[in-house]
């Protein structure tokens, strides 16, 4: 309802506040570190490969959002800080918003297989270290690309950008979210994909209140 409701008014300007943004991704930072590590946990016991996979997604996102808020112009630094260039926060915010559908259609996937062969056999201790290890290894990476080689990567934000760039990264962030919604519906069985279903739920609005392809502040 409060969406249809403020719908019409996803484009009328509000005044800007630089301190909304880091307030607001330092509380997405903690909420997702705590599901990760309520995850990991829980995997400790399970050794379920889905909850790993579903772990690594949430630790994604939380450390995603770090390089996202110091690139933000304005936010920290009237243009960012790490050397960001114009397209370098909008990139970081595609990047958030692919692994999210990603992550979650990896664990749905794993979630069917079967029981026997979808449990890690090794040390949990070893399991977690390394893909903990992997994922920041993989920010610092995303991090230098879109940052550093940020004029190679194609333009999805300005008034100059082509009509692929501004439409395709929301169209396929709409597919992949209600690819994950699908199989989470179709292979429910728990608690869990109660929850998971509801977050792709608030994912696929959040993409719609965007208006594809809409990444202006």
């Amino acid at each position: 309802i409060v969406f249809v409701i403020t719908a019409p008014f996803v484009n009328y300007p509000l005044p800007q506040f630089n301190a909304f943004i880091p307030a607001f991704e330092t509380a997405v930072f903690i909420c997702q570190l705590i599901t990760a590590s309520i995850l990991l946990s829980e995997y400790t016991v399970s050794h379920s490969r889905e909850l790993l996979v579903l772990a690594s997604g949430y630790l994604f996102t939380a450390l995603i959002v770090i390089p996202h808020v110091l690139t933000f112009p304005g936010a920290l630094a009237p243009t960012g800080l790490l050397g960001a260039g114009s397209q370098s926060t909008a990139w970081f915010y595609l990047v958030w918003h692919f692994g999210i559908p990603l992550f979650v259609i990896g664990y749905a996937l794993l979630k069917n297989v079967d029981r026997a062969t979808a449990e890690y056999q090794g040390s949990t201790v070893g399991a977690i270290g390394s893909i903990v290890a992997i994922v920041i290894a993989l920010i610092c990476a995303l991090t230098w690309v879109i940052t550093v080689k940020e004029s190679y990567l194609p333009r999805v934000i300005g008034a100059d950008v082509t009509f692929l760039g501004r439409h395709v990264p929301g169209i396929v962030m709409l597919l992949l979210g209600t690819l994950a919604l699908a199989l989470l519906w179709r292979g429910r069985r728990s608690v869990l994909d109660l929850c998971l279903i509801v977050v792709m739920f608030a994912f696929l609005y959040e993409i719609a209140r965007l208006g594809i392809g809409n990444y202006s502040r």
